[in-house]
């Protein structure tokens, strides 16, 4: 499997199969496939591809973040997460984002990503971040991937034969988040 691209637009087909598996029985109901096209038509939005294929996409919908991936894709995203949130911010600074209290992996990942908790309603967590945040965390990390790349891995690590950095890992993270800036 090739990496995960940007492109231009998003096919909003792939990204109601995407958001589809989240939808609560009421939502189902009328958000039909028609309803969900119709209603995201004319919304700005950025595709992810991998080998040329749509696997799901971003869109903007009044200050809001949407980001939606194909199921057998999720968690390999995370490597065009910086340009993603860089175009959003060329849309809206704030932006928000809302998660479903039962998705426990996009909550942890939005918190980890520095996202700030501003409520919650019903089911849904609602998230804010700007643009001179996420600039912030970014260079931060990049700060600190030098000693990163320098230190020792956990012995248990070691001991399993893994490492807790692999060779090359920093420096494409390092050289990803400065193309990102």
């Amino acid at each position: 499997m090739g990496a995960v691209q940007i492109i231009d637009q998003a096919d909003h087909d792939i990204m109601f199969e995407a958001e589809r598996p989240s939808h609560t029985p009421s939502v189902r109901e009328f958000c039909t496939r028609e309803y969900f096209l119709a209603a995201h038509a004319g919304l700005p939005s950025i595709g992810l591809a991998v080998d040329g294929k749509c696997i799901g996409g971003v869109y903007m919908d009044c200050g809001f973040i949407h980001i939606s991936v194909l199921p057998e894709y999720h968690g390999q995203c995370s490597l065009v997460y910086g340009r993603g949130l860089a175009w959003a911010f060329k849309h809206a600074d704030p932006i928000y984002a809302e998660i479903s209290k039962s998705n426990s992996k996009c909550i942890r990942f939005a918190e980890h990503s520095g996202w700030e908790k501003v409520g919650s309603y019903g089911g849904v967590v609602y998230y804010r971040s700007t643009k001179k945040l996420q600039e912030r965390i970014a260079a931060r990390r990049r700060r600190r991937l030098p000693a990163q790349a320098t230190a020792a891995p956990p012995a248990m690590h070691v001991a399993q034969g893994r490492t807790a950095l692999q060779p090359g890992m920093v420096a494409a993270a390092a050289e990803m988040e400065a193309s990102d800036g």
